[in-house]
């Protein structure tokens, strides 16, 4: 999946809030639209972690494979900002502090304008109860923490050539 286009340095663009009450929450990265891989397309992916220096760095790695990604720690205010940046792909921590991840994805899901959005969710363990959960949020796959980088970047390789198509 190596590509030599792709930009070697992260360049930050605007920091876009998407609560007035969170500034500085919700944060833009764009990575050289074009190199998300030989004939993939770039995804709006949106990841929602609460911990910022986590979703930063997942950020960062997630744009440095060419998608456009915006990173909140917030769950209440993730559903306005994936709908501002149209996200394609939704990376969500099921133990967000204040709004369960799976909160969060039933809120996504039955936003029509997110019709269609890829919902990632990370948990560290599975039991029959969260598996309900997991069902009744519509969630497309969890991937266990800690999260193996080399699965994410297949899925979102395989999600661009999915919506390519």
């Amino acid at each position: 999946m190596a590509n030599n286009n792709r930009s070697s340095k992260a360049e930050e663009t605007d920091t876009h809030h998407a609560h007035p009450a969170e500034r500085g929450a919700a944060n833009h990265l764009r990575i050289d639209p074009g190199s998300a891989g030989v004939g993939r397309r770039s995804l709006r992916v949106l990841v929602v972690v609460d911990d910022p220096e986590t979703a930063d760095e997942l950020a960062r790695t997630i744009g440095n494979w060419g998608h456009e990604v915006r990173w909140i720690s917030d769950g209440s205010a993730a559903l306005h900002l994936a709908i501002a940046h149209r996200a394609e792909v939704a990376l969500l921590d099921i133990a967000l502090s204040g709004m369960s991840g799976y909160v969060v994805a039933r809120e996504l899901r039955h936003e029509p304008r997110l019709h269609g959005c890829f919902l990632l969710a990370m948990r560290w363990r599975t039991d029959r109860r969260r598996d309900k959960q997991f069902r009744e949020a519509d969630i497309d796959m969890f991937l266990a923490k800690p999260l193996d980088l080399l699965v994410l970047e297949t899925l979102l390789a395989l999600e661009s050539d999915r919506l390519a198509s």
